[in-house]
């Protein structure tokens, strides 16, 4: 229908029910002409409608964005889903992130997406928009050709398309190593097929509930990486209760050993079924059988080929008989470095590892401690006199010399926060009524002054230190006299 005024005066006088005044019948049509075309229907409502039906129906907030190269009106789209799963408002937040995304990064259309927008969970969405550091890639691969051109938000939007979802981890550690898309995809997953491993069992003497693992490594040193995940905040039930009770609360024991590997998944399925270790009754998140990850890629060393660094690096172990463990080796194949003749040295002190022992380790290789003090025991009760080592870590004291030309020793050594190491080993020593500053600032604070005035009245006015700090009212010929001062560089530290 022509939206004329004269149109419009016509239609408004042809209707003979009730109808509203007609210049609100007109600046209502004026309004709705900007956002879809004027319809018999639609003008009857226009014309008829009580101002409380008009604004439930029309008068409403109305959002307008470009998706695709195309204006949409935001409530329109919504209205046309059949069942949402999300509100308008976050639908709303959802199509306006995706068209900041076009504006922003040059994308090809995306089909569908509001229904992608008001039916995916929180979570598929980040998926398929793409959150964090994801970028936009177009899938180039062959072994999905109905999707070849397409372009995608993320990894994750891809893997949902195809329905493989399940494997995101898997595939997004394969393309960080240099794998094809098509290839972490399709690929499958590397399960070691030789050797033998253990199943284990963590238990707490504070926890009730028990954990079951596998491991081909040695049990301790999972145990090892089990209390490291549980320091870096994992969200594994086992690692929130080592982190509730601590980690010298649990211990490790061998429940089945020497298992061959293709066997360990079955094995611990089998035992957390039969322990009855799976959440909510154990630490278990999941029912097991989880082994081996992406396939590491092949290499030659000394003309011999290997599956994976790892696999090298156990090799490696068993050759030298344990003096070189396979951790050591594959850290020093990936860094290019040789390999060593034998591993380096543990110490076997009860705190090996702690942050006092190697405190005292670091000072003892550059050769920074005196006679007494090489003994860590005697470094040990010496310095924690005054300060426990939780006090130390807590206040992030330094260990510091009182005379610098010495080596540390029980009567030159003092503990002091970053701040005061800082001014003990850069400022200027001040002497001042008999006595010794390490720096201008601890001069100043000594006497409850700032610094500042002490540097003005010190480097401008060329008082002394010790006018500095008791002068109460500086003479004007003082103040005239400062030009001259600074100009003949007269500065006194």
């Amino acid at each position: 229908m022509k939206s004329s005024i004269s149109d419009l005066t016509k239609y408004y006088h042809s209707i003979e029910t009730f109808k509203v005044d007609q210049t609100l019948f007109k600046q209502r049509c004026k309004r709705l002409i900007k956002r879809q075309p004027l319809t018999p229907a639609l003008l009857k409502e226009v014309a008829t409608l009580k101002p409380d039906a008009y604004f439930a129906k029309y008068a409403g907030r109305r959002t307008r964005m470009n998706i695709n190269s195309e204006a949409i009106d935001v409530r329109d789209e919504y209205d046309k889903l059949e069942s949402p799963v999300v509100p308008y408002p976050v639908f709303r937040d959802r199509l306006a992130t995706l068209a900041r995304k076009q504006r922003d990064v040059p994308l090809k259309t995306h089909t569908g997406v509001s229904h992608k927008a008001g039916s995916l969970s929180e979570e598929h969405w980040k998926y398929f928009i793409g959150s964090g550091r994801a970028k936009p890639f177009i899938y180039d691969g062959t072994q999905y050709p109905a999707i070849k051109g397409q372009q995608f938000l993320s990894v994750p939007s891809l893997l949902m398309e195809i329905g493989k979802l399940d494997i995101k981890s898997l595939v997004l550690s394969r393309l960080k190593q240099g794998f094809t898309i098509d290839r972490a995809i399709s690929e499958e997953k590397y399960t070691p097929k030789d050797g033998n491993g253990w199943i284990y069992k963590l238990s707490s003497s504070e926890c009730e509930q028990e954990y079951i693992g596998l491991t081909t490594s040695e049990p301790e040193c999972r145990f090892n990486q089990h209390k490291t995940s549980a320091r870096n905040g994992s969200g594994l039930l086992i690692h929130k209760e080592i982190r509730r009770y601590g980690d010298k609360t649990f211990f490790i024991g061998i429940v089945d050993s020497q298992v061959p590997v293709s066997e360990l998944a079955e094995r611990e399925r089998h035992y957390i079924k039969f322990l009855n270790t799976l959440a909510p009754n154990g630490l278990n998140n999941s029912a097991g059988g989880q082994l081996g990850g992406s396939r590491g890629k092949p290499i030659e060393i000394d003309g011999v080929s290997y599956k994976s660094i790892t696999e090298a690096g156990k090799s490696i172990e068993k050759e030298t008989n344990g003096a070189v463990r396979w951790y050591s080796a594959e850290s020093r194949i990936r860094n290019g470095e040789e390999m060593p003749e034998r591993a380096r040295k543990h110490s076997f002190h009860a705190d090996a590892g702690t942050n006092l022992f190697r405190r005292h380790l670091g000072l003892a290789k550059r050769k920074q401690l005196c006679h007494r003090w090489l003994d860590y025991d005697e470094f040990k009760r010496d310095v924690l006199k005054e300060f426990t080592m939780s006090q130390i870590i807590n206040q992030k004291l330094r260990l510091s010399k009182i005379n610098g030309s010495k080596l540390y020793g029980p009567k030159n050594f003092v503990w002091l926060t970053s701040k005061e190491a800082i001014e003990a080993r850069c400022g200027k020593p001040i002497n001042a009524f008999g006595q010794s500053f390490r720096s201008m600032t601890a001069f100043a604070k000594h006497y409850g002054i700032p610094v500042s005035t002490v540097k003005y009245r010190m480097r401008v006015l060329c008082l002394t230190p010790e006018q500095a700090v008791h002068i109460q009212h500086i003479p004007i010929e003082l103040k005239q006299n400062r030009y001259d001062c600074l100009s003949n560089r007269h500065w006194k530290n």
